[in-house]
């Protein structure tokens, strides 16, 4: 995995993660939900979401992958 070091991407991942309150911005598949309420049983989509902000803001790294599933690509 690369470390994303575009400052105008990481911008947009901060400006969504910011928007966690809201329905839309930090979505999960179902697998994802699943492991959610299996390794941190009491977190909401909410609440993980805010998380994932506050690690970016305090130097946390966002590793880039480059997506691949037909149903999430540009391609």
């Amino acid at each position: 995995m690369a470390r994303l070091t575009d400052p105008e991407k990481l911008r947009c991942y901060k400006n969504a993660l910011s928007n966690y309150k809201f329905s839309g911005y930090v979505n999960f598949t179902q697998v994802a939900w699943e492991w959610l309420r299996r390794n941190l049983d009491g977190y909401t989509q909410k609440r993980f979401a805010e998380l994932l902000l506050e690690y970016v803001e305090e130097g946390g790294e966002i590793d880039e992958v480059v997506e691949t599933r037909p149903e999430w690509s540009r391609h």
